[in-house]
C-alpha cells in the first residue's frame, strides 16, 4: 500500500472535519475578529461535535442507519444549516445598518 492510495480517505477525512464546522462557524460567529487559526480550529471542533452527534439522533431517534449516504447527507444539512443562517443574520445586519437613526 502506498501513499497515493491512502490520500483520498486522508482527503476526505479532512473535508468532514472542516466544511460543516466551517459553515457553522460563519453562522455562529459573523463578526471578523476571529483569526484564521482560531476559526480553523473552531470548525474542526464544531465538525468533530456536531456531525457524530446528529448521526446519533438519527440513528437512535428516527431509525436511520449509519452509512456513507446518511453521512454525507447530514454533512450537506450542516453546511446548509450554516450558509442559510449566515446569509439571514449577515442580510439582518445590512438591513439595520441602513436603517440606522444614528448616522
Amino acid at each position: 500500500m502506498t501513499i497515493f492510495d491512502v490520500l483520498p480517505g486522508y482527503a476526505l477525512g479532512l473535508i468532514f472535519l472542516t466544511v460543516p464546522g466551517y459553515f457553522l462557524t460563519l453562522a455562529f460567529f459573523t463578526e471578523n475578529n476571529k483569526s484564521k487559526l482560531e476559526r480553523f480550529i473552531l470548525s474542526v471542533l464544531l465538525s468533530i461535535t456536531f456531525l457524530p452527534l446528529l448521526l446519533l439522533i438519527e440513528n437512535q431517534v428516527i431509525g436511520i442507519a449509519i452509512n456513507l449516504t446518511s453521512v454525507l447527507a447530514t454533512t450537506l444539512i450542516i453546511i446548509l444549516f450554516g450558509l442559510g443562517f449566515y446569509l439571514k443574520k449577515r442580510k439582518t445586519v445590512k438591513n439595520f445598518v441602513k436603517i440606522n437613526p444614528f448616522e
